[in-house]
């Protein structure tokens, strides 16, 4: 959690080089119907479960790490024989939860 006096030094400090901060803020879904219902059942999220991060059901396997193993070039197949519990399915699901949590951010100036 940022401290008060943190983020008042972050936007003092942003405003005196000339940067113009912004807010970052989620705005909710547009789309009133799920989208890939079967996919979003694949990924769950458990308090005990990793400290309740985003898995993919039935395993320990979370989002993050699907996602880190791509940003670091495996290719689908490495990961899918690395990891022999999860499907194809299982990784659309990962892409399909990263894109629900990025869609509608929205980030907004304000002035100091």
């Amino acid at each position: 959690m940022i401290e008060e006096d943190d983020l008042a030094t972050f936007l003092r400090s942003a405003s005196e080089v000339g940067e113009s901060p912004v807010r970052y803020e989620v705005v909710e879904s547009a789309f009133d119907e799920p989208l890939f219902p079967e996919l979003r059942a694949r990924i769950t999220a458990n308090p005990k479960v990793l400290v309740g991060k985003a898995v993919i059901r039935g395993t320990r396997i979370s989002v993050e790490l699907v996602l880190e193993l791509f940003a670091a070039g495996w290719t689908e197949e490495e990961i899918l024989d690395g990891y022999p519990t999860i499907t194809r399915d299982d990784l659309r699901a990962c892409f399909l939860y990263a894109y629900e949590r990025i869609a509608d951010e929205r980030f907004i100036p304000f002035d100091l």
